[in-house]
């Protein structure tokens, strides 16, 4: 369970919900340090975690509706092998739809703030 994305050492801590109940399995899976939260606590972090994932998975559809890269390919067979990451794309330009780069920037803009809140919330744990 280290699926940090910086290349520094992590200082992280685990909080489990005790409605889970998976203290034990937690403890001998993992050297993580941990804490176990209840009750409001516990509803209150798991609502901010739902959304900043829902959050999240929106806004990385968004972005993808929103900016397309132009690539012509030389070939069909080029083509099939950009479309299958076989070989790089090279960006002949870039479409931009710009209702959908809105919508996305205001996705980007309230997760970053659910992201804040979970950050103060769990400060005490850190």
């Amino acid at each position: 369970m280290n699926d940090f994305h910086a290349e520094e050492e992590h200082n992280a801590v685990a909080i489990l919900f005790d409605s889970f109940k998976i203290e034990e399995k937690f403890k001998s899976r993992s050297g993580l340090r941990y804490v176990v939260v209840k009750d409001k606590e516990e509803k209150r972090l798991s609502g901010m975690l739902s959304s900043v994932g829902e959050l999240g998975l929106s806004f990385k559809e968004l972005q993808h509706s929103a900016i397309a890269c132009v690539a012509i390919a030389t070939s069909p067979e080029e083509a099939a092998a950009m479309h299958m990451g076989l070989i790089k794309l090279v960006p002949n330009g870039i479409a931009v739809c710009a209702g959908c780069l809105t919508k996305a920037i205001a996705t980007c803009e309230e997760n970053l703030a659910v992201l804040k809140d979970i950050q103060e919330a769990t400060k005490v744990y850190v």
